[in-house]
């Protein structure tokens, strides 16, 4: 009997904890961007985001160059002078309040927009992931 009462008291804490992460558990968006020469600019809507990760497009794809803004920055356009990205590499970031979080004039919380572009007449399938 006494083995019972503690399988049940296990099976009542694991349901107790997966019902709790699964509570507070964040939807990760995970999306393919389909990027040319013309920059495109995607806004994470809703919060600002605390983490994001940009991977480049899948093997034998072209490389991108992207720009990822906080909420006190202005956001434009992608140029090939920004951040590249080579097909299935992989950059991620953590928006770090005590250097990003902005100073008198603007407070944010995270990360809010990416633009990205391609090389001219090329093309690539990169992704994102937003949290």
């Amino acid at each position: 009997m006494k083995k019972l009462w503690n399988a049940l008291a296990v099976c009542g804490v694991l349901v107790l904890v997966v019902a709790q992460w699964t509570a507070f558990a964040e939807p990760i968006t995970n999306n393919a961007i389909s990027a040319t020469a013309t920059s495109q600019t995607i806004y994470f809507g809703g919060q600002a985001k605390r983490h994001v990760c940009i991977r480049g497009g899948a093997t034998g794809e072209q490389e991108v160059f992207y720009r990822l803004f906080t909420g006190c920055d202005t956001v434009a356009a992608a140029t090939t002078s920004n951040v590249r990205l080579e097909a299935t590499e992989v950059d991620c970031y953590t928006f770090d309040f005590a250097s990003e979080g902005g100073g008198s004039s603007c407070v944010t919380n995270g990360y809010v927009a990416l633009s990205i572009v391609c090389t001219a007449a090329e093309t690539s399938t990169p992704r994102y992931a937003a949290k």
